[in-house]
């Protein structure tokens, strides 16, 4: 395969979306209309960038990956790339926006596709340290931006109280987590062991403040159009995806090596639910409402 640049500047599709044009023409739309121009323009242009530059193994590799999980995590990658165009066209200077731009940026950077796509020469021990640390990275920035939300939309002082006491956990255990990773880096059964126990205790703390915000629900004299609600459709789109995840992380090494069809059962019900957390906030960015009303 020649050069992915050079194909590229030969592209008709490349040829017909260039930026100049595109951004001219997006001028002169307004509204909905100018977000469709622009996002769909760079989002067909680095798709065409990166489909041009992929070898053929990496083309296999990457279906290979996308079959073992029914295609799910296909669409849960292109939803988050979407959800991350979508909030930076319409980026407004909000820091529960941002946290949560950060949030779908971090799931992008270390996914596995990825991996596939841009660091394909990795040796298996490299690709076990790149999933384990990207896995960590991401649920730190993940816990930030649900934590943050979660400040905004709650009331009670007692849930508060132990969110604080919940984040002061969860620092120590990655302080701890870190020191024992780079202490014995040559265990590789006992790295990912302890980063599923680390990540299991970040996805208990994620699924209590849920509860206790459908509890406030509740005690509301009336209770709003909740459907209307972008922090209650972002709050369910967080807790259900991680209540069936949470049972399952501690036996996922054990159900990959013995019972694999029912490990990637799991995972793919897991990336289809967290598929609608990223459908939720595309909604709140494109119509620009607060993400915590």
């Amino acid at each position: 395969m020649e050069s992915g640049i050079a194909n590229l500047s030969c592209s008709p599709m490349y040829n017909r979306i260039n930026l100049e044009n595109m951004n001219s023409k997006s001028l002169e739309a307004k509204g909905k209309k100018h977000l469709f121009i622009v996002f769909f323009g760079y989002f067909i242009y680095f798709s065409d960038y990166i489909y041009l530059t992929m070898d053929p193994d990496t083309l296999h590799n990457l279906m290979t990956y996308w079959e073992r999980s029914w295609y799910a995590s296909m669409i849960l990658f292109l939803l988050t790339c979407v959800a991350f165009i979508t909030g930076i066209i319409t980026f407004e200077f909000k820091k529960v926006r941002i946290f949560f731009l950060l949030f779908a940026f971090s799931n992008i950077i270390t996914g596995t596709e990825t991996r596939i796509i841009f660091f394909k020469h990795l040796s298996e021990n490299e690709k076990t340290l790149f999933w384990v640390y990207g896995m960590v990275f991401s649920s730190i920035i993940e816990f930030i931006a649900y934590y943050y939300f979660f400040f905004k939309i709650l009331k009670g002082q007692l849930i508060k109280s132990l969110m604080k006491i919940f984040s002061f956990s969860l620092g120590l255990l990655v302080i701890l987590f870190l020191n024992f990773a780079f202490r014995d880096n040559n265990s590789s059964n006992n790295f990912i062991r302890y980063c599923n126990y680390l990540i299991s205790i970040d996805v208990f703390f994620i699924i209590i403040p849920p509860l206790f915000y459908y509890w406030e629900i509740l005690k509301m004299p009336v209770i709003p159009n909740l459907f209307k609600s972008n922090a209650f459709l972002i709050s369910t789109c967080i807790f259900f995806p991680y209540i069936l995840i949470l049972p399952f992380l501690n036996l996922s090494q054990f159900l990959k090596e013995k019972y694999s069809p029912l490990y990637v059962l799991f995972f793919s019900a897991h990336y289809i639910l967290y598929c609608f957390l990223f459908v939720a906030l595309i909604r709140a960015f494109v119509w620009k409402k607060p993400l915590t009303i």
